[in-house]
């Protein structure tokens, strides 16, 4: 099975199929696809996220990110393990039984007379 991506290095050796020393955008868009959270979001919405993000971490420019870059504090395997600890939290659970919302009954607002003693 595939590492997870708290262990970035094993990730990203798992996914540099081609043992070139660098993924493309393309390549961690796809690895990304079998790594929760990301796993459930959707081929667009990855790949979408990872090109929005890649210049910022892509220091030389090169088109791709090698394992350096990859693995360094701050780098990009860091920022994406960041949001999978924020955005893979399991659901609330569910309340045993669910009442109807309440209503509040509140009166008009009433107008008072000043007291005037009769004469």
């Amino acid at each position: 099975p595939p590492p997870p991506l708290s262990d970035l290095s094993r990730w990203f050796d798992y996914y540099d199929t081609d043992r070139g020393g660098s993924l493309d955008r393309e390549e961690v868009s796809a690895a990304l696809l079998h790594t929760p959270p990301f796993n459930h979001r959707g081929a667009d919405s990855v790949r979408e996220t990872v090109y929005s993000v890649w210049a910022a971490f892509d220091h030389d420019g090169s088109g791709s990110i090698d394992k350096r870059e990859f693995c360094a504090p701050g780098g990009l395997g860091e920022s994406l393990l960041a949001y999978t600890t924020q955005h893979h939290q399991p659901p609330p659970p569910k309340p045993a039984h669910t009442y109807p919302p309440q209503t509040t009954h509140t009166r008009p607002p009433q107008t008072y007379q000043p007291y005037q003693p009769a004469t």
